[in-house]
């Protein structure tokens, strides 16, 4: 089942389908990438909830290895 998100950028926002938040993320980024764009957050378009990606601090991807 597919769900329209909005992607939230610095040029400003546009509407696009994907298949759950993980493909919202990485079709989101995509985008941005291939248009030299910067993604700020997404939302499910209608409401609901926000997807961002964020760096915690004192954290690191190695430290759980």
């Amino acid at each position: 089942y597919m769900a329209t998100y909005k992607a939230y950028t610095d040029r400003g926002n546009w509407l696009f389908d994907a298949q759950d938040d993980s493909d919202a993320m990485r079709l989101a980024l995509f985008y941005c990438w291939r248009d030299g764009e910067h993604l700020r957050h997404i939302t499910l378009h209608g409401g609901g909830y926000t997807l961002r990606l964020v760096k915690q601090k004192g954290t690191s991807i190695n430290s759980r290895i």
